[in-house]
């Protein structure tokens, strides 16, 4: 496994964490199968990232990229309702800016290659899903499947 994808994993497995430990630590309300709904996906995503499977490349891009940005706003909504403690600001901040840093991350070549991204025949990173959970892709360029 490349270091970058090491590192989206342990992003990921921060973030999992962290809402596992926060639901256990909400006290106003009793731990249920619901709260813990998004963080078993969590942990389907970062089994993806070790086994190297795409579908977890394409979710952890997708949260990454979409949901980091969206974070992003609202630590701006946060510091324009006047909030200025220094240490907030640094938490809230970094879980934006981590969240696209996985994005990221899963985007360089190597990442790609461990997740199977590139065409074996013509180098190609132009790949798409043949079928729903992306166990096959497809070459855009030359029309290759593996």
């Amino acid at each position: 496994m490349p270091p970058a994808v090491k590192l989206a994993t342990a992003i990921a497995g921060i973030f999992i964490g962290g809402q596992v430990v926060g639901q256990l630590l909400n006290r106003d309300a009793a731990p249920s199968l619901a709260m813990f709904g998004p963080a078993g996906i969590g942990g389907l995503i970062i089994a993806g990232f070790v086994t190297g499977h795409r579908l977890a490349w394409q979710w952890g891009r997708l949260i990454g990229l979409v949901l980091g940005p969206v974070f992003l706003f609202a630590l701006l909504a946060f510091v324009l309702q006047g909030g200025n403690n220094p240490l907030m600001l640094l938490v809230v901040a970094a879980f934006p800016a981590s969240l696209i840093w996985m994005g990221l991350l899963l985007g360089l070549p190597k990442s790609r290659a461990y997740f199977r991204l590139i065409c074996p025949d013509c180098g190609s990173k132009e790949v798409k899903a043949t079928d729903f959970l992306y166990n096959t892709a497809k070459c855009e360029k030359c029309g290759r499947r593996w």
